[in-house]
């Protein structure tokens, strides 16, 4: 809505906004990951980020995570003079022994994300 409203250039600004706000509510074990910056290389979507997380210890954990990641980029980002607000949507996928390729879990965090998407929470 942001590219098509007010163009790509200032839609850009809005994903560099929101990464910042979720690289803040990390810890520095934590690795924000987005296609083009200098992390780690895995992007599920032009406006999708993926966060890996260290040293979880189970689900509380996780859910701890996303709910301090749930608040920062709800607040208001200033652009081109405008409140600009987001919302979020967060899948979690735990990994396990289960998982051979790197893709599976991401394929698994995807899927809980559109759930969280259709049923408004962050499941599990």
């Amino acid at each position: 809505m942001i590219n098509d409203s007010m163009g790509h250039l200032v839609g850009d600004q809005l994903l560099i906004g929101v990464a910042n706000r979720l690289e803040k509510c990390l810890r520095s074990t934590d690795t924000v990951a987005r296609l083009g910056e200098t992390f780690t290389v895995a992007r599920l979507g032009g406006d999708e980020f993926t966060v890996l997380l260290d040293h979880i210890k189970g689900p509380n954990d996780a859910k701890r995570a996303a709910d301090r990641m749930m608040k920062g980029p709800r607040l208001a980002i200033h652009l081109v003079g405008k409140k600009c607000f987001t919302s979020v949507s967060i899948g979690i996928a735990l990994s396990n022994s289960s998982y051979e390729q790197p893709e599976d879990i991401l394929r698994d965090a995807d899927t809980a994300m559109y759930r969280a998407k259709v049923y408004g929470q962050s499941p599990l």
